[in-house]
């Protein structure tokens, strides 16, 4: 299975910028999943479950609450990871990814203590866990299941706490340090490679997803930005926004990625 990013989809009057799908093996489409996808997208907006005692009685409520564009992306690649896991087990699971509003809570609570810490470090299954709650909350929300409450033991925890790169130690280059190696470079070229790194984040095998010409549409190239650099329209512009694909960067996941004016005009005259 695969999931595909749709550029700028249009439904209606609304338009999300980049829309994740979800499809199975067979190239189809799983709906419920794209239906998540969609209305979070959109509306970043999750529902949380809420439990009230009224008259002796137990009362659920789901509550819509807000989320920042970076969590509603984490939390879609937290269901695709789940979907794929799924997809890969489902003759155990007797479930595939077409019935994923039947999954039951123990396979969810099995899912995050049992198979993520083999992978993961703590707080990312917490965050698959948010993830987790807010897609199968939503199916709530539309009928389809009731709300979930999914938790991770103290066992789990500490077995992933044996994949948690921030507990591993790293030696990164000083600020100062990469100022005295760029300064240092006899070439544009080699002074760039360090820029790429200092200024914009990238690792080195991701500078191979810099297209200075594409004829994919839709997706964007250097040159588009060396053309708005000298445009009175971007004059104004400090930072110029590249989409770097998913297919070059660490994990897979894509991102966008910044240049300054000045760095862009460096890269210009390279």
């Amino acid at each position: 299975m695969k999931g595909v990013i749709l550029d700028n989809y249009q439904y209606g009057n609304s338009t999300v910028e980049r829309l994740k799908v979800f499809l199975d093996d067979e190239d189809r489409i799983i709906l419920l999943p794209l239906l998540f996808s969609y209305y979070l997208s959109k509306n970043l907006l999750v529902h949380k479950r809420r439990e009230l005692e009224e008259e002796n009685k137990n009362i659920i409520e789901l509550l819509k609450t807000p989320v920042a564009s970076s969590t509603a992306g984490d939390y879609i690649d937290s269901l695709f990871k789940f979907l794929k896991y799924v997809n890969s087990n489902h003759n155990t699971l007797g479930v595939n990814v077409h019935q994923i509003n039947t999954i039951t809570e123990s396979i969810l609570i099995d899912y995050l203590n049992t198979y993520l810490p083999q992978h993961l470090s703590p707080k990312t299954i917490e965050l698959h866990k948010t993830g987790l709650t807010a897609f199968f909350n939503f199916l709530a929300h539309i009928g389809m299941r009731s709300p979930v409450e999914l938790y991770i033991t103290k066992d789990a925890l500490s077995t992933a706490r044996d994949n948690d790169e921030q507990e591993k130690k790293i030696n990164y280059v000083s600020k100062s340090g990469r100022f005295n190696l760029i300064r240092e470079c006899d070439t544009i070229r080699d002074r760039l490679i360090l820029k790429m790194g200092a200024e914009v984040g990238l690792r080195a095998s991701e500078n191979q997803g810099l297209r200075l010409y594409t004829k994919k549409r839709g997706e964007d190239s250097i040159n588009d930005l060396f053309n708005k650099l000298d445009s009175s329209e971007f004059s104004h512009v400090q930072e110029f926004q590249y989409w770097l694909s998913g297919s070059h960067c660490k994990g897979g996941s894509p991102r966008y990625i910044y240049f300054k004016r000045e760095l862009l005009g460096e890269m210009k005259q390279y």
